[in-house]
């Protein structure tokens, strides 16, 4: 048991270093551990001095911490947009003049190109790369004057931040020829 509690704290430190949520590892980790007491409860795990729940709880929390790093593309509301060009936070809507953006605190707006004075890509340089990479939008609305869209797609390590970077240049370029047409 305390195997498995250890790579749960490990998988649990890593998920959140990697800026998932540890939830996913916690579910996991505890269907595994009630998998491995059935198991053990039957006699079939006596395996290395293991116990059953330990070593559930060790392979539910490396399943869970594996599959914390799936992440679908959230899509704009469909309801209320549909996109010609879309990113995960980001969205435009060429044949109406629209843009769909969502912040960086989940916040959803719907613009009208008029509405977008100024736009801006921004990020922090660390370590010889373009790391928390955004970009900006300056409104004309007062309640929101301006908003900040996060490029997180990939991790912010060293491997997934340039190419965070590489898509707010790319969006940073589809705004400028869109909003400047």
């Amino acid at each position: 048991m305390a195997i498995g509690l250890l790579i749960l704290l490990v998988a649990v430190v890593l998920a959140v270093a990697a800026k998932k949520s540890p939830k996913q590892v916690l579910l996991w980790a505890l269907g595994g551990a009630v998998v491995g007491l059935v198991v053990s409860a039957i006699g079939v795990l006596p395996l290395f001095g293991l116990t059953g729940p330990g070593v559930g709880l060790a392979i539910g929390a490396g399943i869970g911490f594996v599959r914390s790093f799936h992440h679908p593309a959230a899509e704009p509301k469909k309801a209320a947009f549909e996109s010609t060009h879309a990113h995960d936070h980001l969205a435009i809507n060429e044949h109406r003049n629209l843009v769909w953006a969502r912040d960086e605190l989940g916040r959803e707006f719907i613009l009208e190109a008029r509405e977008v004075r100024e736009w801006s890509h921004t990020w922090v340089a660390d370590r010889g790369y373009k790391a928390n990479n955004r970009i900006q939008l300056r409104t004309t609305r007062l309640e929101t004057p301006v908003i900040s869209i996060p490029f997180t797609r990939h991790p912010a390590t060293i491997f997934g931040a340039p190419k965070n970077a590489q898509e707010a240049d790319e969006w940073h370029g589809r705004l400028s020829a869109f909003l400047k047409r």
